[in-house]
C-alpha cells in the first residue's frame, strides 16, 4: 500500500439502509453503509427486504456480515449500530479505552 493511498477504494459510496427519503432516522450514522457505487444506484428507494437483494451482491465483507447480521432493518437498529460504530469508532480509530 502507498503511503498516501486510501483505506477504502473510490468504488464505494454511502448508502442510506432506510431511504434518506424518509427523513427522521434516515440521517443518523448508524442507517449509513459503505456500498459499492454501482450497487448503491440500484437501491433507489426500495424498502430494506429490496435492498438485501442488491447488498447481496456486494463483495465488501461488511456488507455481508450486515445482511447475514440483520434479516429485518427497524429504527431501533439505527441507534443501536450508531453506538456500536462510536464504540469501533473509539477503540479503533482513537485508540482509547472506553
Amino acid at each position: 500500500m502507498c503511503e498516501k493511498e486510501d483505506v477504502f477504494s473510490d468504488l464505494g459510496s454511502i448508502e442510506h439502509i432506510v431511504s434518506e427519503s424518509t427523513g427522521g432516522n434516515s440521517f443518523n450514522i448508524g442507517n449509513l453503509i459503505l456500498l459499492e457505487e454501482k450497487l448503491n444506484g440500484e437501491t433507489g428507494n426500495q424498502n430494506y427486504t429490496e435492498k438485501k437483494k442488491i447488498f447481496k451482491k456486494s463483495s465488501f465483507s461488511w456488507i455481508n456480515q450486515f445482511v447475514n447480521d440483520n434479516e429485518t432493518w427497524k429504527n431501533d437498529q439505527i441507534e443501536t449500530r450508531a453506538e456500536e460504530l462510536a464504540r469501533i469508532y473509539y477503540k479503533e480509530i482513537f485508540k482509547k479505552i472506553i
